[in-house]
C-alpha cells in the first residue's frame, strides 16, 4: 500500500510528510529493503517532514539514506523494541560523509550515534533550531550549533560533556550526574531549563555547580535530583555551591532534604517556587531554615515534605533556634506534609512572618514509616488540622487572610487541636474544603 501511494503520486507536487510506524511485535518488523525503498521514493518526491518509529537495527541502517535527502526540513527517528536505544553492531557509518540535509530545522534521534559522527552531524546542519537526542551512550559528548534554540538531551553513560549553543533558549538535560567527570556549557541565552539528574553513587559537587552556572540567566528552572542510594554523610561534608540566578522568577526543586546544604543561591527576582523534599530527617532541619532565606522574596510557594522511613518521631521543619525569615511578598502558601503537632506550630510561626499572605492551603500526607501499624506511635503522626466541611482532617484551605483579624482567627483555629499549653487564644475561623 505504501509503495502504491508513493509511486502513483504526482511528482510535480512535493510530498509534505511521510510517517512510518513499525509494530512492537518482532514478528511484524518492517523489512529493511522496503523502508529504504520508501525513503528513496519520498526523496524523489521532495519530502519535507519524516517521522519513523522503527526497531533499532533498521533505524540505524537507514540513517545514511535519510541524511542524503536535500529537501527534508524535520526528521524524527524513534526506536522501539528491546534495547531500543542500542545501536547494533554494523560496519556502516550512520552519517554519510557529505551531509546535504542543510534545510533541516528540527531533528529528533533515538539512537546511540558515535561521538565524532554526532559532532559532525550537528555542525553540518546550519539552520537547525530544534534538537532532541535520546539514548546517547557515549563517553564523550561534544556538540555545538550557532542556530539551535531548543535542546533535549538524554545521556546516562557520559563522562565528559561539552555543549556550546549561543542562541539556546530551552534546555532539557537528563543524565547520570555521578558518571560525569567534566561539564562545560556555553549557553548564555537560556531562559528555561529542566534538569533531570539521577545518581547511583556520589555526586561531584563541582560538576553539578558547573551545570547550573551554565544556565545562570534562566527565568525558569526545574531541578530534580533523584538518588537510588543514600549518601547523606558525603553530601553534608561537601561545601555549598556558589550560585547566583539574578533573573530567575520560577523555581521547581525536587531532591532529598540533605541536598539543601549544597543549594544556597542568590535569587533576588524569584517569585514562584515549588519545592519537594524527600528523606526528611531531624538532623537536616537547619538546612531548611537556611534555604528559606534564599527564597524569601517569593509571592507563591508550594512546599511538600516526605518524612524518611527511619524517622522515629515527628519533628519541626523549622529550626527552633532561628526565627523564620520575613516573607514580605508571599501571597499564597501551600503545604503538603504530615500535619502533626510540630508542623502546625511551624505553620503558625510562618503565618506570623507573612504580612500580606492571602491564602493558606494545607494537605496532610501520611508518612511512609516502617512502624505505621504501631497504634501507639502512629497517633503522634496523625493530622492535627481542623475538621473541614467534608468531615475529615486531610485538607484545609484558608482564604482572605489579608482582611483585618482573619489571620488571628486562623491561628486560633489551627491551635485548637494542639496540646493546651501550645494553643493560641483568639477567635474562631472557618475552614473551606475543595
Amino acid at each position: 500500500m505504501v509503495d502504491r501511494a508513493l509511486l502513483r503520486r504526482d511528482c510535480s507536487i512535493p510530498l509534505q510528510s511521510l510517517r512510518i510506524k513499525s509494530s512492537y511485535d518482532s514478528r511484524c518488523y518492517l523489512p529493511l529493503k522496503s523502508v529504504a525503498r520508501w525513503i528513496d521514493h519520498a526523496a524523489y518526491l521532495g519530502v519535507r517532514h519524516l517521522h519513523f518509529w522503527l526497531e533499532a537495527p533498521t533505524a540505524a541502517e537507514i540513517c545514511p539514506n535519510i541524511f542524503s535527502i536535500r529537501s527534508i526540513e524535520s526528521l524524527r527517528v524513534e526506536t522501539s523494541g528491546i534495547g531500543c536505544y542500542i545501536y547494533f553492531a554494523t560496519h556502516k557509518a550512520l552519517i554519510p560523509p557529505d551531509i546535504v540535509s542543510t534545510s533541516l530545522k528540527s531533528l529528533c534521534l533515538w539512537l546511540n550515534i558515535d561521538s565524532p559522527e554526532l559532532t559532525r552531524l550537528i555542525r553540518g546542519l546550519p539552520v537547525l533550531e530544534y534538537l532532541e537526542l535520546r539514548g546517547v551512550e557515549q563517553i564523550i559528548i561534544d556538540i555545538s550549533s550557532p542556530s539551535v534554540r531548543t535542546l533535549k538531551l538524554q545521556c546516562k553513560s557520559s563522562k565528559m560533556m561539552k555543549l556550546c549553543f549561543p542562541k539556546l533558549d530551552f534546555l532539557y538535560l537528563e543524565c547520570e550526574v555521578n558518571n560525569l567527570e567534566m561539564f562545560q556549557g556555553e549557553m548564555p541565552l537560556v531562559t528555561k531549563a529542566d534538569f533531570r539528574l539521577m545518581s547511583s553513587g556520589e555526586v561531584h559537587v563541582l560538576i553539578l555547580e558547573s551545570m547550573l552556572k551554565s544556565i545562570a540567566n534562566a527565568l525558569e528552572l526545574n531541578l530534580s535530583i533523584e538518588t537510588s542510594v543514600h549518601f547523606e554523610r558525603t553530601y553534608l561534608r561537601c561545601c555549598e555551591m556558589q550560585l547566583s540566578f539574578p533573573r530567575l522568577e520560577c523555581f521547581k526543586f525536587s531532591c532529598s532534604m540533605c541536598f539543601l546544604k549544597l543549594f544556597q543561591a542568590e535569587m533576588p527576582m524569584l517569585r514562584k517556587v515549588d519545592i519537594h523534599l524527600s528523606d526528611a530527617k531531624e538532623e537536616f532541619v537547619p538546612l531548611v531554615s537556611s534555604f528559606l532565606k534564599c527564597i524569601a522574596n517569593v509571592m507563591y510557594m508550594k512546599l511538600a515534605i516526605q518524612d524518611d522511613r527511619a524517622q522515629l518521631k515527628p519533628f519541626h521543619i523549622l529550626d527552633s533556634n532561628k526565627k523564620p525569615p520575613l516573607f514580605t511578598h508571599l501571597l499564597c502558601l501551600e503545604l503538603s506534609t504530615s500535619c502533626h503537632e510540630a508542623t502546625i506550630e511551624d505553620t503558625i510561626s510562618l503565618l506570623e512572618n507573612c504580612p500580606v499572605l492571602n491564602c493558606l492551603e494545607m494537605n496532610h500526607k501520611d508518612p511512609d514509616i516502617c512502624y505505621k501499624k504501631d497504634k501507639k506511635k502512629k497517633k503522634f503522626w496523625q493530622s492535627k488540622l481542623p475538621r473541614n466541611s467534608k468531615g475529615n482532617y486531610q485538607h484545609a484551605c484558608f482564604m482572605d487572610l489579608h482582611i483585618k483579624n482573619e489571620k488571628s482567627r486562623v491561628i486560633e483555629l489551627l491551635s485548637r487541636r494542639l496540646t493546651p499549653k501550645k494553643r493560641k487564644i483568639g477567635e474562631v475561623a472557618t475552614v473551606n474544603s475543595n
